[in-house]
């Protein structure tokens, strides 16, 4: 879609994704710029937080999900007691 950070400069774009869940192995959404035609989203396309960036030279990126809302909080559950009941 975009080749470098200066095509994209003068581009404007609409990010449509679906809601917050829990789910770390999906994500749908669309990528619509203003001139073109609509780019699907899929999983391949996703880096969650935390995740590093390897042998790349450039990345655009943008971020779907904040705070409360990042799919690895809204998937963490509270720690299990390790304690036996005698």
């Amino acid at each position: 879609v975009v080749a470098s950070p200066d095509a994209a400069a003068g581009e404007a774009f609409a990010l449509e994704f679906e809601p917050p869940c829990g789910r770390v192995h999906t994500f749908e959404g669309t990528l619509r710029p203003s001139t073109g035609a609509d780019v699907p989203l899929d999983a391949t396309q996703f880096v969650l937080r935390g995740s590093t960036l390897r042998n790349t030279k450039l990345a655009l990126g943008v971020v779907a999900y904040t705070g409360r809302d990042t799919r690895l909080v809204r998937n963490a559950r509270e720690t299990p007691s390790k304690l036996s009941e005698l």
